[in-house]
């Protein structure tokens, strides 16, 4: 596995906001991916995938 990549969380969250786009790769290989994603008013995203799923939370709040 490669080693993770350093990413300046909030330089990539002004970038995303600024750009209008809603999700940065950050690294992708098979059986693992992280992204950044802003405004998440809704979970588009659909995905059939064996690996687990971890969510941070940078800012905001999440209403479960």
């Amino acid at each position: 596995m490669l080693p993770m990549p350093i990413a300046d969380l909030q330089q990539i969250s002004d970038q995303l906001a600024a750009s209008g786009e809603r999700v940065h790769v950050l690294w992708q290989q098979p059986g693992a991916l992280a992204f950044i994603a802003r405004g998440r008013e809704y979970r588009s995203e659909f995905h059939i995938d064996p690996s687990d799923e971890m969510m941070y939370m940078i800012r905001g709040e999440m209403n479960l």
